[in-house]
């Protein structure tokens, strides 16, 4: 018979738990209020930019990739809390909007604030494929991997701008949210180091896809195949874009739709897992019920 103090005991742990998961829930359908107010503006304010070629389908595009980052961060997030992917998808989305919005403001600091917040949501974008799907970095050339990543694009991307007379242009979205490549901004070492970055990664996501049994390669399978495509149309339409602007914009286009496309994947990957898991669950508690020899054989 357990004794008093060991019920009490156990008590105030489960209710720091409850409230822990309180307070996320809280904090969730406050970011899912944040996310729906910056996804309007971001239509208001980008698809009201004259100097934009097509400002509607862009703000339409922009929005719709921020938002897919948010809603599927989200829903990761509330199915496995302990998982920090739905956490850093869902900030991406975050940033990628409010990024959108600040660049629109026409004057010098928005355009550097709506430069830092693309790079940095191409930065977690790294951050996101390198992590998947455990949401951790377990290897040591996974950290070095995302943190040049951050380095390269918040750091030495901004300063090699400056150091060379430069600043993002102020006829909205810094100039990066547009169907251009983020490539495209960066010059010199920090589009040296970017190069290696990329290479890097697919590397990383081919080699992880190689090596893994068939189970794990289809919840890879989507996520690698959209990540990837992103990551070589967006050198594609930074390199299109110095020899025909059409072929910029439409690889521009591309990446962007490539782009919106890997959270859904991420989604579609860590819901089939999580529905894998359950099914083998319940095939264990089936076993462990089963008593003739037959009935275990059928199971």
């Amino acid at each position: 018979m357990n004794s008093p103090l060991a019920t009490v005991s156990v008590q105030p742990a489960d209710l720091s738990v409850r409230g822990r998961e309180a307070s996320a829930a809280r904090a969730r359908l406050a970011l899912w209020a944040v996310g729906a107010v910056l996804a309007v503006a971001v239509l208001l304010v980008v698809g009201g930019d004259g100097d934009l070629r097509n400002p509607w389908l862009t703000a339409v595009l922009t929005s719709a990739v921020g938002s897919c980052f948010l809603a599927s961060g989200l829903v990761v997030w509330a199915r496995e809390a302990e998982n920090v992917l739905g956490a850093l998808m869902a900030a991406l989305g975050l940033v990628w909007l409010a990024g959108a919005v600040v660049g629109e403001v026409g004057s010098a600091f928005g355009s550097w604030l709506g430069f830092a917040a693309a790079n940095a949501a191409v930065a977690m974008f790294v951050h996101v494929l390198v992590a998947f799907p455990t949401g951790r970095l377990a290897a040591r050339r996974e950290r070095i991997l995302v943190a040049a990543a951050y380095t390269d694009l918040l750091l030495l991307a901004p300063l090699w701008m400056a150091a060379n007379g430069d600043a993002p242009p102020r006829d909205g979205t810094a100039g990066l949210l547009r169907p251009d490549s983020y490539a495209s901004s960066l010059g010199g070492p920090a589009a040296a180091i970017a190069v290696i970055v990329a290479g890097a990664v697919a590397w990383l996501l081919w080699r992880r896809w190689y090596w893994a049994t068939r189970h794990v390669r289809h919840t890879l399978a989507l996520v690698l195949l959209t990540g990837g495509t992103t990551l070589v149309l967006m050198f594609a339409a930074a390199i299109g874009d110095r020899s025909s602007a059409t072929a910029g914009r439409v690889l521009g286009w591309s990446a962007l739709v490539a782009f919106g496309a890997v959270p859904l994947a991420i989604l579609v990957g860590t819901l089939r897992t999580r529905l894998e898991r359950a099914s083998v669950a319940e095939l264990v508690r089936e076993l462990e019920t089963t008593s003739t020899p037959g009935a275990l054989r059928d199971a």
